[in-house]
């Protein structure tokens, strides 16, 4: 998989997905705009916002046979921005 196509597939799941770069004046490459933690003081806020991030994910084992389409949100679970990855 290209990068772009690597990033596409990550959203679609909705994992997220950030570069960091060692170098302050870091370009955008293939995998997109890099994020400067170039410094301890960057790369702490990087990791801080990061772990912000993660921390309001949530994943659901559903236990049995189900094939993913008989599986279904419902209208209170998606106003609320959940989503299924299937």
């Amino acid at each position: 998989m290209t990068a772009q196509q690597t990033r596409r597939y990550l959203e679609r799941l909705r994992v997220p997905f950030e570069v960091w770069s060692l170098a302050s004046d870091a370009e955008a490459g293939a995998w997109g705009e890099a994020r400067d933690a170039s410094t301890l003081g960057n790369l702490d806020r990087a990791a801080k916002d990061l772990s912000a991030r993660l921390k309001r994910q949530a994943i659901v084992w559903v236990d049995g046979v189900h094939l993913p389409q008989e599986i279904a949100l419902t209208p209170v679970a998606e106003e609320a921005g959940l989503a299924l990855a299937r």
